[in-house]
């Protein structure tokens, strides 16, 4: 049987070159700007809430706190530092009568002396004496009368070789100071050069950048104080000292932000990571500031009638010290219990006096003396 030849179908020819394709950059440009000005807006509301709760809020709430509840708040951490102390103790003592055998109120007991001992150590050492400060004053008097190139070789001296320049001959100072000498002017020689070299190896964007950003952000151009550019200025300083090229980038792209308007000369990829990280900052001072609304100085600030949050702060704070109260009653009773269930120590008796040695006729009679036969089954009384 003869087949029908396969029908011919057409295939429409791809294309597969690649190319870029320029976009318009203006309004990507200005979404992103959009975006990171408002985080920014934001974040400046939220530190304004941040910084009247710091500087503001909470120190009025420790104040009152002081003069109403100071007394209950006090009795609190003593409990509270007590029944840490205790658990830590009986934790201790647990485990080491688990793995020992011993009795657990013995074990707590050594180590709650041991605890004692070392909370009653003397202090440190306070540093040097009285002798030893009135010598080192003496000595940086000697050393005044010298330069500043002399002075430094004798604390070389001191610290380094641990020689006193006083006790030297006049020959080996001299000859160790022209060697100092020699020294120093090689460092400062390398140091220069290595200065120099590292100058001329800045590249031409990190200048380009660096002088506009100090334009923008220096001090004494005249504008009202903003202490987001103040501390935009000492990062600039800091990026370019370690020649930080991207972080520079950044630092511009966040001018930018904040400049707004035709002035915007960064990237747009630098621009999303300024909106990316901005996000991210808002985000948490979003978390800290749920965190301070939920704090009792917040609430008592931004209370109805402070009378009532006042009542039931006291309250809430004698329930407080009243349940710590208990759970250090029930970890001294427990501590009770174990002393009841340890063992009492043993006494020594004294010994009881040895019996008097028998003389040689009862020795006598008792090796004379018969042995009695071993009682019968059938014998119903003993001799004893």
């Amino acid at each position: 049987m003869r087949r029908n030849p396969a029908k011919s179908t057409s295939v429409e020819s791809q294309n597969t070159e690649r190319r870029l394709v320029p976009l318009e950059q203006a309004p990507l440009r200005k979404e992103a700007v959009g975006s990171a000005r408002a985080a920014m807006r934001e974040i400046s509301r939220l530190n304004k809430t941040l910084e009247e709760f710091d500087r503001t809020i909470e120190p009025a709430y420790s104040r009152w706190e002081r003069d109403n509840i100071g007394d209950l708040l006090t009795r609190e951490a003593e409990l509270k530092a007590r029944i840490n102390r205790l658990t830590d103790l009986m934790e201790f003592a647990t485990m080491e009568a688990l793995f020992t055998g011993k009795n657990p109120y013995n074990i707590f007991t050594k180590a709650e002396q041991q605890q004692r001992e070392t909370a009653e150590a003397p202090p440190p050492d306070p540093g040097p004496t009285e002798e030893e400060r009135k010598r080192e004053e003496e000595t940086r008097r000697r050393d005044a009368a010298f330069s500043e190139e002399e002075r430094d070789f004798r604390s070389h001296l001191r610290n380094i070789f641990g020689y006193d320049p006083e006790e030297m001959t006049k020959r080996d100072y001299k000859r160790m100071f022209g060697d100092y000498k020699k020294w120093r002017a090689q460092f400062e020689a390398a140091t220069a050069a290595a200065t120099r070299a590292k100058a001329a190896a800045i590249p031409e964007r990190l200048k380009e950048l660096y002088r506009h950003l100090v334009r923008r952000l220096h001090p004494d151009t005249g504008k009202a104080p903003d202490p987001f550019l103040e501390s935009l200025w000492h990062d600039l300083q800091e990026a370019y000292k370690n020649r930080d090229l991207e972080r520079m980038e950044l630092l511009l792209a966040i001018t930018d932000v904040n400049t707004g308007g035709d002035a915007v000369q960064s990237t747009l990829f630098h621009i999303r990571l300024v909106s990316r990280k901005l996000g991210d900052t808002l985000a948490g001072l979003k978390k800290r500031i749920g965190g301070i609304r939920k704090s009792e100085a917040w609430k008592f600030w931004h209370a109805k009638d402070r009378k009532q949050a006042e009542t039931a702060l006291r309250k809430a704070a004698n329930a407080r010290v009243e349940k710590e109260e208990m759970n250090l009653a029930q970890l001294e009773a427990e501590v009770a219990w174990w002393k009841s269930q340890a063992r009492p120590q043993r006494t020594t008796q004294p010994s009881k006096p040895k019996r008097q040695q028998a003389t040689g006729s009862t020795l006598q009679k008792k090796s004379t003396r018969k042995k009695q036969p071993p009682p019968s089954t059938t014998q119903t009384s003993f001799d004893f």
